[in-house]
């Protein structure tokens, strides 16, 4: 494939859902796979995809909360080096948010943070203690012979903000240029910050290819950084969440909603989103809540579009469908 969008798993949000995998979307880019976030069951998603596990090239983590880079360890255990057609055999390269640093601000009575000594590690530091859990298992293989250490076969790197752009873990998205993570043969990738309530960094990536641009936004609150690094592209892949009827369907209180309207974009603000940012397309993903039918969301972004007046091709992600390009 030159070029196709394939979504391994659209559901958004931690909990388990009969018959969904968590988020995770694989661009094949001449050959080679890119893949951004990698949630629950993302990797048994890729092999139901018929995607060639060898050709996989890079992953990018937009953010570290669990529901996005979950099965980060299964990639990093399981699929590398075995004799078998489903792992790869040369080192692959990950990219993600480096540590938030020492983390701030009141918590509930009785509650203390987690890991209080290292208590925000970044994806350099997140894969080094992977390893770490699972070096028995690398070491009974090694011995054995079977195959090499795994620790050797994805390399990571902490993609960094820019300094002087005054972010941090109380100022997450301040207005920012798009700054480069990595350029390789296939693809150039820029990333913005974007607001994600108390997660810093999240990070929006854009991908331009010789076949056209393709942004994921990873999750985000309404953010003008994002339509910047989507200026013009051909694919804008959004998070939504529906808060129209959620409230009555999923029993939310104002606590819940005033939470999902401050870390995530309501699917009637998305039409405005692309239309600004002049996409090209726009594709729904990371869907919340997960009780809505894939009728009920085309219902909702054929509104918000026809209310922005973005004309654009929309559609919503179905998993193991590859999107139209």
């Amino acid at each position: 494939m030159d070029f196709a969008l394939v979504p391994l798993g659209i559901q958004g949000g931690p909990p388990p859902h009969p018959n969904q995998a968590g988020i995770s979307t694989a661009l094949v880019v001449n050959g080679k796979v890119y893949l951004v976030d990698c949630g629950r069951a993302s990797l048994t998603q890729y092999v139901n995809a018929g995607l060639p596990v060898p050709e996989l090239r890079s992953i990018f983590l937009t953010h570290l909360h669990a529901d996005h880079c979950i099965d980060f360890g299964t990639y990093t255990q399981l699929a590398a080096q075995f004799p078998t057609k489903y792992t790869f055999k040369e080192p692959i390269h990950a990219y993600g948010p480096g540590s938030a640093g020492a983390p701030s601000g009141k918590l509930k009575e009785g509650n203390e943070w987690a890991n209080n000594g290292n208590p925000t590690p970044g994806t350099a530091e997140m894969l080094a203690l992977l390893n770490q859990a699972f070096s028995g298992s690398a070491n009974f293989f090694l011995k054995e012979h079977f195959i090499g250490d795994p620790a050797k076969m994805v390399i990571a790197h902490d993609v960094n903000v820019p300094t002087g752009a005054g972010a941090s873990s109380e100022n997450t998205a301040p207005d920012i240029d798009p700054f480069p993570v990595m350029e390789d043969e296939n693809v150039k990738v820029t990333a913005t910050l974007v607001p994600h309530g108390a997660v810093y960094p999240a990070l929006a990536y854009r991908f331009d290819t010789q076949h056209g641009s393709v942004v994921f936004s990873g999750d985000t609150a309404p953010s003008t950084n994002l339509i910047t690094l989507a200026k013009d592209c051909d694919v804008l892949i959004h998070e939504a969440v529906e808060l129209e009827s959620s409230a009555t369907r999923m029993g939310w209180n104002e606590t819940t909603m005033k939470h999902m309207r401050e870390v995530h974009t309501d699917v009637g603000e998305i039409g405005r989103i692309a239309k600004e940012a002049n996409a090209g397309s726009l594709v729904l993903t990371h869907l919340v809540p997960d009780v809505l039918t894939h009728q009920e969301w085309n219902a909702a972004l054929r509104k918000s579009v026809r209310a922005a007046g973005y004309t654009g091709q929309a559609t919503v992600a179905q998993e193991l469908k590859d999107v139209p390009l």
